[in-house]
């Protein structure tokens, strides 16, 4: 099952469909011109045989219902034979239904990344698939230790401070450079740079960003306060819940879990002190 690291690389990609462009100019060396800015497509990929298959991002180049070229954009923590078998599929089915050039780009932050860049070729009885995968993995993505080209890319820079934030210069480049960008946007990288990255990246960057002088910092703290705030009244709240003997259901568990409002938070927290049961604690 996708875990955070694994949806926060995607979610980077759907909204900078440029990064997968980018992989296949400069990774692959492909010349691949488009008419305009890739869109997202749905990620269901039915082969009227056997079963839908979905994957985690389909870009179109052109109308929808007549694209000029289709790219499939996959984030594997972990490749594996298997994973890229699948792949051959995706790009199969495409082929099949549209007739146009697929293309396939794995990003990953998999060390062994480089042991999976042989084209994959699936055979049965006198039938072949193949398929020239774009791997993006750690060794393709630059090290950028130039807070201009950070400001310059954000998107790029993320996924570079993920395989590279433990050498010299790239933490301290990434936030110099974010901080040159407007702040919403610049505190939204962030979080994709920390919720992608491995721990001793995230526990670095996030130790950086909490001795930085720059401008930047005061709205991590703002936000870290306020993270704060909140987890301190889940906790209390699910106390309670639990000293009065009160069940509590899966949806009630990730209502409470996914709210972000402290004093929300803490009304049902008065409230489960008096509740006979916990669906009271919401009404």
């Amino acid at each position: 099952m996708p875990g955070r690291q694994h949806d926060a690389i995607n979610d980077l990609i759907r909204t900078h469909p440029d990064l997968a462009l980018w992989a296949l100019r400069t990774v692959a060396g492909a010349d691949v011109v488009t008419s305009g800015r890739l869109r997202v497509h749905k990620g269901e990929l039915n082969d009227r045989i056997s079963t839908d298959r979905q994957a985690d991002t389909l870009f179109v180049d052109g109308p929808f219902h007549s694209p000029h070229r289709l790219l499939i954009s996959e984030v594997e923590t972990r490749l594996t034979k298997a994973k890229l078998e699948q792949c051959a599929r995706y790009g199969a089915i495409l082929l099949v239904q549209y007739n146009k050039p697929v293309h396939v780009v794995m990003f990953t932050p998999d060390p062994r990344a480089d042991r999976f860049s042989a084209p994959v070729t699936i055979t049965r009885g006198d039938v072949s698939v193949a398929l020239k995968p774009v791997i993006v993995g750690p060794a393709q993505l630059p090290v950028i230790t130039e807070p201009a080209q950070v400001a310059a890319d954000p998107a790029l820079a993320t996924l570079a401070v993920m395989a590279h934030g433990l050498e010299k210069d790239v933490g301290p480049a990434y936030l110099e450079g974010l901080d040159a960008i407007e702040t919403e946007h610049a505190m939204r990288y962030f979080d994709y740079a920390t919720n992608m990255s491995a721990v001793s990246v995230r526990t670095q960057l996030e130790q950086l960003m909490t001795t930085t002088d720059l401008p930047l910092r005061s709205e991590f703290a703002k936000r870290h306060i306020a993270q704060g705030k909140v987890e301190g009244e889940v906790i209390c709240l699910f106390a309670v819940l639990e000293a009065r003997g009160l069940t509590v259901s899966s949806a009630a568990k990730d209502r409470i879990n996914t709210c972000d409002d402290p004093d929300q938070l803490r009304a049902w927290v008065q409230r489960a002190a008096v509740a006979e049961t916990t669906d009271q604690i919401f009404d």
